[in-house]
């Protein structure tokens, strides 16, 4: 028992860790959008007038830019935590590890996840075919696996892994 203690303890602070480099993700994403906001624009105004012009009444440069950051502040928030995967899975084949949070699952990402009912559909979908996931693993950084859905692996499931949403993601 003192084990398993010590492993929720740990898998709390880390989930804790990933909280707050979520909410400080969130907090420059709102930075950028006032920026955004300052100018008068949002994410999908046109910067060209009707003529195909530049637009004069904003600064261009600090647009583009904040926008940038948003999209790229977007795909760095991870939006779940892979907490379980099992021996000769096809996630354990592919590389999923405990606590490895995930940034991107296919094309599906922090704002489109919908608690993770849109990876079970992508999933089911994908039965057999590769699936790019983008994760973040500690000290390793940021990694790309290639995880392929299957059945008849010896265990439930398609992937063989459990993952639970982070709190707060979208």
């Amino acid at each position: 028992m003192g084990l398993e203690t010590l492993t929720d303890s740990s898998a709390r602070i880390r989930a804790n860790e990933l909280i707050t480099q979520k909410d400080s993700i969130e907090n420059e994403i709102r930075e950028q959008e006032q920026i955004l906001k300052g100018q008068g624009v949002g994410m999908s105004e046109p910067l060209v007038d009707r003529s195909g012009f530049p637009r004069d009444d904003v600064d261009l440069v600090v647009v583009r830019t904040a926008r940038a950051r948003i999209i790229a502040l977007h795909r760095a928030i991870a939006f779940a935590l892979v907490n379980a995967v099992a021996p000769d899975s096809p996630a354990s084949e592919a590389g999923l590890q405990r606590n490895d949070k995930i940034i991107r699952f296919g094309h599906l990402h922090a704002d489109n996840h919908q608690a993770l009912q849109a990876v079970n559909s992508l999933v089911s979908g994908s039965e057999n075919e590769s699936i790019d996931v983008t994760i973040e693993r500690g000290d390793e950084g940021r990694l790309v696996l290639k995880l392929t859905p299957k059945r008849g692996w010896g265990g439930r499931g398609l992937l063989g892994c459990h993952i639970i949403p982070i709190k707060g993601a979208k």
